[in-house]
């Protein structure tokens, strides 16, 4: 019997011991509801799920039946959907399916418990819990289907890795995953197991030595993982309460790192890192892959709101990571300069959800700073970092949206790095680049190295004009780099001082066309605060 033959037949007996159980006794037209949605899924016919039919074929209404004047399909479905929270959320919280009518559609989805020993190093005791529920509202699902809904996915995900390269994967735990990805993941239902999970793959360390920073990612259980900028993440760790979900949503804005964002740690929870003495830089890494617009479970700003607190000291309240990063599935990051271990020598990060939602976290930053100053921010169009000839590493492309990178082969003259020039951005765009309260100095390169006499291009002045906006602003009004620089190929710097972030914490810079496209090749941030004598071997 082949895998899908058997999937169905595992979710026809989570129907037959949903239906036995008696729960719908005094609730016959939802029992009907239940086996007619469910039988269009198994036939392969979930697609015929509309409005109409459901009411027509399953509720016995007319044929001339008009789902605008008649709410009773959505009344219904609605009362289904709280029944089965209810059932799922009591006698059946251990079932190995759960069966769900996601809000705004009426095909079935049967969820499956994932088991940490489908992926894990070694055979660990299952301690499920269950997560605290509110009361379902029509637009979205109760958390705990949200959560179960993520740990289908983690399920699947895990199931196709161990047909796929076998007892690799478990290899791969402990030597650590390559710079090409994060390896796998499973889901942690609660703290303890979450906790000893790590343990078995030996990702819980001290603090980390003087002079390096520490990156963890929320949620994720693999060794080690390399971004594109060089910097190294570990895996989950120091962390108390909540839950590590999964989400492999396929695009993730405005990071070159999607898999940073793919995992996070939910609930209320904290962190409790281990530092030596002195100043750091906390970055905060979120992305809003569950609620929001398109999203598996709905809603909008206001769906979770949460406050976080670093030191017992409130830094972010009413923290809303769709009101701030514009939208679902777009990354979001906050940033925190003069930061130091708390008395005990840890740094106490705590995350509490303040509504119904729960909070969350994607990744964790603390760099060594010079306190008093924020750190550079430096970023090349590339797709991956680069050391220059002074020994500055610049970042690969990121806090971008729009546009799209290519790499000019030419040299570029009257640079000091010809290397800065070598990638570029062009299109449509804009960066958000986050960073702390303060005033910045902020430098743009660019090169026109496509229109020119000698160039694919050809022509020369006037060729390409656009605009560059700062939060808004205009700063550079009809730019043209070929008439700025004096010819093609050439380096052309633009810098800008007194810049201040706006109220998300972010320098928003919009590059916008008005004779074929914008580009750039780089950007620089500098403190303009503080001290100077920023050590470039720190970012």
């Amino acid at each position: 019997m082949n895998q899908g033959v058997q999937s169905i037949e595992v979710e026809k007996e989570a129907l037959d011991s949903l239906l036995s159980s008696g729960v719908f006794r005094r609730a016959p037209t939802l029992e009907r509801l239940l086996k007619y949605v469910c039988q269009k899924h198994f036939e392969g016919r979930a697609d015929e799920l509309k409005e109409y039919t459901v009411a027509v074929e399953a509720l016995g209404r007319p044929p001339e039946f008009d789902p605008e004047q008649n709410s009773i399909v959505r009344v219904e479905a609605h009362r289904l959907r709280k029944l089965l929270d209810r059932y799922y959320d009591t006698v059946a919280r251990d079932h190995a399916v759960r069966i769900v009518i996601p809000p705004g559609q009426y095909s079935p989805q049967f969820i499956y418990r994932a088991e940490p020993s489908i992926v894990a190093p070694c055979d660990l005791p299952e301690q499920p819990t269950v997560a605290s529920v509110g009361e379902e509202t029509p637009d979205r699902p109760s958390p705990e289907a949200t959560s179960k809904l993520d740990r289908r996915s983690i399920t699947v995900y895990a199931v196709v890795a161990s047909a796929l390269v076998g007892a690799l994967v478990i290899g791969a735990l402990f030597i650590g995953a390559s710079a090409s990805g994060l390896g796998p993941f499973w889901t942690a239902r609660s703290n303890e197991t979450a906790g000893r999970l790590a343990a078995s793959a030996g990702i819980q360390g001290p603090a980390a030595p003087t002079g390096e920073a520490i990156r963890i990612i929320a949620g994720a259980t693999q060794s080690s993982y390399a971004d594109r900028s060089g910097h190294v993440w570990m895996g989950d760790r120091f962390f108390h309460g909540g839950d590590a979900f999964m989400t492999p949503t396929p695009l993730i804005h405005r990071t070159s790192d999607p898999l940073i964002y793919q995992t996070r740690r939910e609930g209320d929870f904290s962190y409790d890192i281990p530092l030596k003495p002195g100043c750091y830089e906390l970055h905060l890494h979120f992305a809003e892959t569950i609620f929001g617009p398109g999203n598996i479970a709905g809603g909008g700003e206001g769906t979770r709101v949460f406050q976080v607190s670093v030191n017992g000291i409130p830094v972010l309240s009413e923290f809303d990571v769709l009101a701030e990063a514009g939208g679902g599935n777009i990354v979001l990051e906050r940033v925190f300069k003069d930061i130091t271990p708390d008395k005990d020598g840890s740094l106490h990060i705590r995350f509490s959800p303040l509504f119904r939602e729960k909070a969350i976290l994607s990744g964790i930053e603390i760099l060594p700073s010079v306190c008093g100053s924020a750190l550079p921010v430096r970023i090349l169009c590339r797709d991956r970092g680069y050391t220059d000839a002074g020994g500055i590493l610049w970042g690969a492309d990121r806090y971008v949206t729009g546009g799209q990178l290519v790499t000019r082969p030419d040299p570029v003259s009257g640079a000091q790095d010809a290397g800065i020039y070598r990638g570029e951005r062009y299109g449509n765009f804009n960066y958000e680049i986050p960073v702390p309260a303060g005033r910045y100095s902020v430098t743009l390169r660019f090169s026109e190295q496509w229109f020119g006499p000698t160039k694919p291009g050809g022509g020369g002045a006037r060729s390409r004009v656009f605009d560059v906006y700062y939060n808004g602003v205009k700063l550079l009004r009809s730019f043209d780099i070929f008439s700025e620089a004096g010819g093609s190929g050439r380096a052309l710097v633009r810098t800008f001082q007194n810049l201040e972030p706006n109220a998300q914490g972010k320098l928003v810079f919009s590059f916008v066309p008005i004779i074929n496209y914008a580009s750039l090749n780089a950007i620089e941030v500098l403190d303009e605060g503080g001290h100077r004598a920023m050590k470039d071997r720190f970012r």
